[in-house]
């Protein structure tokens, strides 16, 4: 009787090169090509195209006071949704101030 094995082992997910974008005060604009990932897109839509922007993935993720919630990524970039749409970004500078657009969430 032939026997089978299967053996798999995860490996580490590949961190994904960033592609150069600006954010606006539409939501977000790549420098590179046509593209945007403009508010009013679904959360999963744009979570997924901001990942590869950044080359990596969702740092931390939370609510906010105001309503909605907010996703941080890699560089210091926030996007924030209500209702499940994307709302609004905020990115905080080194020493310096935090620049936003659209909605600002409200950390609880």
């Amino acid at each position: 009787m032939p026997c089978l094995l299967l053996v798999g082992c995860a490996a580490p997910e590949p961190r994904l090169d960033p592609i150069p974008f600006a954010l606006d005060a539409s939501g977000i604009q790549l420098l590179d090509r046509p593209q945007r990932v403009d508010f009013g897109r679904t959360d999963h839509s744009a979570l997924s195209a901001t990942e590869k922007l950044t080359g990596g993935s969702v740092r931390r993720q939370g609510v906010c006071a105001n309503g909605g919630s907010y996703a941080l990524f890699e560089g210091g970039v926030a996007l924030h949704f209500v209702d499940g749409n994307f709302v609004g970004w905020a990115r905080g500078e080194t020493n310096g101030p935090i620049q936003q657009a659209g909605r600002a969430c409200v950390k609880a």
